[in-house]
């Protein structure tokens, strides 16, 4: 029996050595396949990541008829980081220029400018030979019948290199008509600066640039001055004393100006991190005023109830106010895991009295007779997101567009609203945001043949065109149905290359046109594995620096001022402890929101209290994430130094440590 089923063993083994040959020469040539597609890959990426051979196409060597044709069109395709301004001429028209699309995939830049009618909901296109290059995160603004627009970027097909304008062009509201102005001197190339009129002047504050993935970002806090718009423009550059103070370099800020003062609010830049952590996120939540009379920048301090640290705001201005909506409090647990809590609330900034105020929805009820004004939590409305477009025209606020992570995902709203500022619901004009994230895993082309993988990642380069040289060669923007894709005194936060643009950008051809590319992934090896003690001590040093930034944030906020709930303290409790701040608070809402009639009478208590507690609970809401976020981060670092330690108890003694922590700075 023993030499039965010896042998019944032997070809067993037999079977098997046969098997781990045949596997391992799929792997091997599977090994192989991924080499040349990957190789076809890199070759491709440097056929068309040359950026400046693509833009060259735009280059107008010969005179090319800067008339225009108008048509109308279907809503534009979903895009981010372009610029909405309402039109100087037409009235209740507003107008769409440039921006990108990225679904995980494909990679499409734009530079065509729309108009939409909202008292009609009617698209028109405005269609030229003569028109700038394709471009996001740039910055436009409106001067008496002129739309200006500066600078922004131009990303290669790869990802890897991005081409960043210093160009002027003015777009004729009138003649509908493109024209590139050409000033002496100027602002550097950059992106994700900020642009305000001035009297006759355009003023541009900050920025930054990144020729690609390898080299840092470069970030600016230089303001320039381009004045005699109506005769030769001519650019000059505000010199800082060197003693004076001024405000930290960044990009994605809000700038906004009322009489002779330049207001600047915010922002978001990255510095390189001690050790080998990469790069780290800086938030700004200062507020920067720069007199255009002394020309000197003066930092303000905070007051009122304003946003809680944030980036990827949008800032719109309406008479002396700068109305601010959504942005972004990002935070890492200390493994790379990078979560996000996303906004969607209004706060406004009186230019005059340099106060802050949160935006309460108010809508009117008839009552025997008469208007009663109540306040509640919106029920409908744009989502919370970041880098959206908004105006104000006619006492309506208008929002289009902007980004949101879920997951892996970044979608990209292809969506529209509109808010009666007199403070009523939010109203949908249309939403046709799609998820349908696209992004290919490396490695995924496994299955199927060389030239199906080949043809699935190949970079679309602009195809020709047939009506001249004069005519940049770019694609016709047909129904682009693979669309609508998700897209400080100083806080710190430790985040990838990607999202860092993000908040860079802020962002914030005339023919229905655009450039579409596909990614071009490039091969790398691994890096050894790390020991799991060094894995320990590495996520350990993490959760501390979320820590202390968790700390440092909860401080900031304290510092201006406004209540901070405790940690384990329930809603009714912080009400309770800060109630006559918040009725004071809702009397000062009142006033600004012109209605001080309804400060007297017998109901005007009613009217502060609940004005009151909506108040508080907007901060409970927005303060408790980063509560919760210390004590769940001093709970895992417990368990990293004291393994033998975890139990129901090791929580609470966590929990006493935050609120010990944390009490200090957020009382």
């Amino acid at each position: 029996m023993g030499k039965g089923r010896d042998k019944r063993k032997d070809k067993r083994k037999a079977r098997k050595k046969e098997i781990n040959k045949k596997q391992d020469k799929k792997m091997e040539k599977q090994e192989e396949k991924r080499e040349r597609v990957q190789a076809k890959r890199k070759a491709l990426a440097e056929e068309f990541d040359d950026v400046e051979a693509l833009l060259q196409q735009y280059k107008y060597t010969q005179k090319v008829d800067p008339k225009s044709t108008i048509e109308d069109c279907e809503i534009p395709s979903c895009r981010v980081n372009a610029t909405l301004m309402a039109h100087p001429v037409n009235k209740h028209e507003l107008i769409l220029f440039g921006g990108e699309f990225w679904n995980g995939r494909h990679l499409r830049m734009y530079n065509n400018l729309f108009l939409y009618r909202t008292d009609k909901d009617r698209w028109r296109e405005v269609e030229s030979e003569y028109v700038p290059p394709p471009r996001s995160a740039h910055q436009s603004v409106i001067y008496r019948s002129t739309m200006y627009v500066f600078g922004g970027e131009f990303t290669s097909p790869s990802l890897n290199t991005s081409m960043h304008f210093h160009d002027l062009w003015a777009f004729d509201c009138k003649l509908h008509q493109w024209q590139e102005i050409k000033a002496r001197g100027g602002p550097s190339p950059r992106s994700g600066h900020r642009m305000v009129v001035y009297k006759k002047s355009i003023i541009i504050f900050g920025g930054f640039h990144e020729a690609n993935v390898i080299q840092d970002a470069n970030y600016f806090n230089d303001l320039w001055i381009l004045s005699e718009l109506e005769e030769i423009p001519t650019w000059t550059a505000v010199e800082y004393h060197r003693n004076s103070d001024v405000p930290p370099p960044r990009s994605g800020c809000c700038l906004c100006s009322y009489g002779d003062n330049i207001f600047m609010y915010g922002g978001y830049s990255g510095s390189k991190a001690t050790g080998n952590s990469g790069v780290h996120g800086v938030c700004h939540s200062d507020l920067w005023q720069f007199n255009m009379n002394d020309m000197v920048w003066q930092k303000i301090r905070i007051q009122g109830v304003g946003p809680t640290i944030r980036s990827g705001m949008s800032m719109c201005v309406d008479k002396k106010r700068a109305i601010i909506f959504g942005g972004v409090w990002d935070y890492d647990e200390g493994d790379q895991d990078l979560q996000s809590e996303f906004y969607s609330d209004l706060y406004s900034f009186n230019m005059e009295t340099k106060r802050w105020f949160p935006l309460l929805m108010r809508s009117k009820k008839k009552e025997d007779k008469e208007d009663v004004v109540t306040t509640s939590a919106p029920t409908t409305g744009p989502c919370g997101r970041i880098n959206s477009l908004t105006v104000v025209m006619d006492n309506i606020l208008y929002l289009y567009g902007g980004i949101r992570e879920e997951g892996e995902k970044e979608i990209t709203y292809n969506d529209m609203y509109s808010l009666n500022l007199n403070r009523e619901q939010w109203q949908t004009i249309f939403d046709l945001t799609r998820v349908d994230w696209v992004q290919e895993e490396e490695g995924d082309d496994s299955e199927g043949s060389d030239e199906d993988s080949d043809e699935d990642n190949k970079p679309t380069p602009p195809p020709p065109t047939s009506k001249g040289k004069g005519k940049a060669p770019i694609s016709k923007e047909s129904s682009e149905s693979d669309s609508d894709e998700s897209s400080e005194e100083s806080s710190e936060s430790e985040s990838s290359d990607e999202d860092i643009k993000k908040k860079q950008k802020g962002k914030s051809p005339a023919t229905s046109k655009s450039v579409s590319f596909q990614a071009t992934p490039t091969s790398s090896s691994a890096p050894a594995p790390p020991s799991r003690k060094d894995e320990e001590e590495n996520q350990e040093g993490q959760l501390q620096e979320t820590i202390d930034r968790l700390l440092q944030d909860l401080s900031s906020l304290s510092a201006s001022g406004v209540p901070t709930p405790n940690p384990n303290e329930s809603l009714p409790e912080f009400y309770g402890r800060s109630k006559e701040f918040w009725l004071e608070e809702a009397r000062q809402v009142m006033i600004e929101d012109g209605m001080d009639a309804d400060l007297e009478g017998e109901e005007a208590n009613d009217y502060l209290e609940t004005d009151a507690f909506v108040l508080a609970k907007k901060r409970f809401a927005t303060v408790k994430p980063l509560l919760d976020k210390l004590e769940a981060t001093q709970k895992r670092q417990l368990e990293i130094l004291m393994p033998s330690a975890v139990s129901p108890h090791t929580g609470a003694s966590s929990s006493s440590s935050s609120s010990s922590s944390s009490s200090s700075s957020s009382s």
